[in-house]
């Protein structure tokens, strides 16, 4: 393991790396993994010897993909969610080799083995090693219980590495595990659930389910107009990302469907499971398995568990075994939980599956609402060793995970001292790109900060790109001639699926130094149509190659926003989020987005968080700040309509707070509250504290945090220095876009600020002003206005910072006071 503060340096470290005699000692890996400090810029090589490591350091070194090297840049800040999944990620000898490499994955198998004795006849280790007289895997019961015990290990195995979850996320039957993670299940319990769920599938008549990359609505469309024997039996059974929809009913009719769709050039892909879960096929089900899961004991959980039935936060002494009915009942919303977590500030989704089925979702899912995301598997199909769990693990450390290396590397054993190795590179140097002999980008000699004037050569030519879109795909394919699939050929021809489509997307976007979307490989069906798209996107990446503004309304945005043209990126938003469509208040009951829960508590009053209406503001802006708050208080945020993919606007301000009215009255039926806002989330905050108090439902209190007073000055001088400074934030954080979705709805919003009426009366109301100015302005010129009959309070940071630790602490400190004594 490497590390460093810049890209150059990291390759220098690498370089000099591959050419140290020592650095093929076993007691060099150890050194540089725990004796060195831990920087942004990182560099994993899992070698299978001393020619395979010098390889994977010399391609650190120069920039080219290497399959046991990983690199990137961490995030700055990271919360972690397991991801478990499904079924259909099992294979025939699925973690049997991690059995014989890893004591903490085979001590929690066995665990599993115990609890799961009282309810079947077989052993899970048995299955995995396919031992004779073992059930065969193609049982849905095995399956299912074997999957159980897997996943459960390997959130075993990442803790072993120092990685904890902070969140958990369950689709379907890995609830159940999840359940136990978090801590709401004891290991004996969730034996009992799955066991019994798994046997109790198996009196269900045959069917068949497959997934599909339509949207929730569009599949729901498509069963509306199939036609066909058993054709009523066809629902939607799991929505897994804006565009991957899982489809369950009778086999005939889910096979008529899903050979449609592949024939209009649609993915479509079987789930290996023989009945129809997650439809009215298993309603039978309920007698008996509200009778056999009586003795459960949910217990509360240490950390939130995001229900894929609810689609949100649960209280998970809930989990009884009505919950458990419901979850094989109802559709998975899992898109949905996953946003909630994104929302709420979680960044690094760990997949616990022996092959990773959702991290393609949990990609797109990000993408879909602005974020950014990093989604790793733990095993692959075919390998199940140690080898590739480290690999997964040096996949999520250089994206920011915490990974303790210390059970990776050899020990210090007796007599191991310091071995010489070159010490960190503190040239300041600059790397450019250019054209090698294969058209292909490679790193050129360094040139000095000094020389800044040089421009960045032309990109490679579409041919190059061609060639090298080919070859990448070969090698996630498996192609033996490494010739890859035709220039025309589709991928889905080719035999691309979600996995290998997310490994070309990455391989693509590390060597051309692209930010490519998730969907990108099916996006543009073969290699010439993603080869014309990369190429138009390196041409564009050189400064003034053409002259042309960029394609898209984020791009445009930007542009605006880079030439001080904030006054035009208002406009075009605007203008934009005309195209959307709205809700009155008359429907608003169907457009209240789920609330994100934030923190749990029991003293009163609770605070209801309203995010502010910037492109990337939203229910993560509380997080630090509800971690930090005294006296164990429940926080939730509510957030704005509009700004989630698929959602509508509301039609003006009436609709907005008709909308948050309905959330509070969930919420908080009969207890006491207190509503928050920060930046123009106050005004949202405001008015609907006056709404509040006129339907006699009024809250306890109000928080602005550091917002502005409506009027021209807003309009006319902040907010385009919000945008910019926010969009110079999103930048620095390493944001790679936040969409046409959230800058429409900004658009909106700030159409709607106008629409909103003034704020209360008597609703007893604390303003916390940032102690420092905002980014980019004179302290003292840009300063919320105080309003009469406030409390005031000042808080460490700026406008934005403020919200982020360490700041928070302040305004939690603030805040606190001035909630205990409400």
């Amino acid at each position: 393991m490497l590390s460093a503060r810049t890209l150059p340096a990291l390759r220098a470290a690498a370089a000099g790396l591959a050419r140290a005699p020592a650095v093929t000692d076993p007691s060099a890996a150890r050194q540089l993994a725990l004796g060195r400090g831990v920087f942004e810029h990182r560099a994993v090589i899992v070698p299978g010897g001393p020619e395979e490591l010098r390889q994977g350091l010399r391609a650190v070194a120069e920039g080219e993909w290497h399959p046991q090297v990983l690199t990137g840049r961490a995030a700055p800040r990271t919360r972690t969610v397991f991801v478990f999944p499904g079924q259909g990620a099992q294979w025939m000898g699925m973690a049997a080799e991690l059995l014989d490499e890893s004591t903490p994955f085979a001590d929690a198998l066995a665990a599993c083995d115990r609890a799961l004795a009282a309810h079947v006849n077989w052993s899970v280790t048995d299955v995995l090693r396919g031992t004779p007289g073992a059930p065969p895997l193609t049982r849905d019961d095995v399956a299912q219980t074997a999957l159980f015990a897997v996943m459960v290990s390997l959130a075993e195995q990442w803790r072993a590495y120092g990685i904890v979850p902070d969140a958990v996320i369950g689709h379907s039957q890995g609830e159940i595990a999840a359940a136990h993670a978090a801590g709401a299940l004891s290991l004996s319990d969730a034996a009992a659930v799955v066991a019994r769920r798994a046997a109790a599938v198996r009196a269900l008549p045959a069917g068949a389910m497959a997934t599909v990359a339509l949207s929730r609505q569009d599949t729901e469309a498509r069963i509306a107009r199939s036609t066909g024997p058993d054709t009523a039996s066809l629902s939607v059974a799991a929505v897994n990302a804006p565009r991957s929809t899982v489809v369950t009913g009778a086999p005939g009719a889910v096979a008529r469907l899903a050979a449609e769709l592949t024939a209009e050039g649609i993915r479509t892909k079987t789930v290996p499971v023989g009945y129809a879960s997650h439809s009215a096929a298993v309603e039978a089900l309920r007698g008996p398995l509200l009778s056999d899961l009586a003795g459960l004991a949910p217990r509360a959980a240490r950390i939130p568990f995001y229900s894929t039935v609810e689609g949100a936060v649960l209280d998970t002494t809930a989990l009884t075994g009505d919950y458990w009915y419901r979850n094989l009942r109802r559709p998975v919303e899992f898109a949905t939980a996953v946003r909630a977590a994104l929302d709420a500030g979680f960044t690094t989704f760990l997949e616990m599956s022996p092959h990773p089925l959702l991290i393609h979702g949990v990609l797109e899912t990000a993408e879909s609402a602005g974020l950014t995301a990093a989604a790793v598997g733990t095993l692959r199909r075919g390998e199940g060793g140690l080898r590739r769990f480290l690999l997964s693990a040096a996949e999520a450390f250089v994206q920011g995970a915490p990974v303790d290396w210390r059970t990776s590397v050899p020990g210090p054993g007796r007599g191991a001292g310091h071995v010489d190795l070159p010490t960190y590179p503190f040239e300041r140097e600059r790397h450019w790109l250019m054209p090698t002999g294969h058209g292909v980008p490679a790193p050129r000699p360094p040139v000095r900060l000094e020389a800044t004037a040089e421009r960045a050569p032309a990109p490679p030519g579409e041919a190059a790109v061609l060639d090298l879109v080919r070859s990448f795909a070969a090698d996630v394919l498996g192609y033996r001639d490494g010739a890859g699939p035709a220039a025309d050929e589709t991928f889905l021809s080719a035999g691309m699926t979600s996995l290998p489509a997310t490994q070309l997307r990455t391989r693509l976007s590390h060597r051309l130094g692209l930010e490519l979307a998730s969907t990108a490989v099916f996006d543009h069906p073969t290699p010439a149509a993603l080869s014309r798209h990369l190429s138009r996107l390196l041409e564009r990446r050189v400064p003034g190659a053409d002259g042309e503004l960029p394609d898209g309304l984020e791009a445009l945005y930007r542009r605006a926003l880079d030439t001080d043209r904030a006054d035009v990126a208002l406009r075009l938003i605007g203008d934009a989020s005309l195209l959307r469509p709205a809700f009155d208040a008359a429907s608003h009951t169907e457009h209240v987005p789920p609330a994100a829960r934030l923190a749990d508590g029991n003293t009163a009053p609770a605070l209801l968080c309203l995010p502010s209406v910037v492109p990337a503001g939203g229910p993560h802006e509380y997080a630090a700040l509800a971690r930090l708050l005294p006296d164990h208080r429940e926080v939730w945020a509510l957030p704005q309509p509009g700004f989630g993919p698929g959602e509508r606007l509301p039609a003006d301000g009436e609709a907005l707070l008709a909308v948050h009215t309905a959330a509070v009255a969930r919420l908080a039926p009969g207890s006491s509250y207190v509503l928050c806002g920060h930046s123009s989330g106050g005004l949202v905050a405001r008015a609907l504290a006056a709404r509040l108090e006129r339907l006699g439902r009024p809250a306890t209190g109000l928080v602005l945090l550091d917002t502005f007073e409506d009027d021209d000055l807003l309009h006319t001088a902040l907010m385009p220095r919000f945008l910019t400074a926010a969009a110079a934030r999103e930048d620095v954080l390493g944001s790679t876009g936040v969409g046409t979705t959230r800058l429409t709805a900004t658009g909106a919003y700030l159409r709607l600020l106008g629409d909103l009426t003034a704020g209360p009366a008597s609703t007893p109301t604390l303003l916390i002003r940032a102690a420092l100015p905002l980014p980019g302005a004179a302290a003292g010129t840009l300063e919320p206005r105080r309003h009469a009959a406030h409390t005031t309070a000042t808080a460490d940071g700026d406008h934005f910072t403020m919200m982020d630790a360490p700041h928070a602490a302040s305004v939690a400190a603030v805040l606190g006071d001035w909630l205990a004594a409400r």
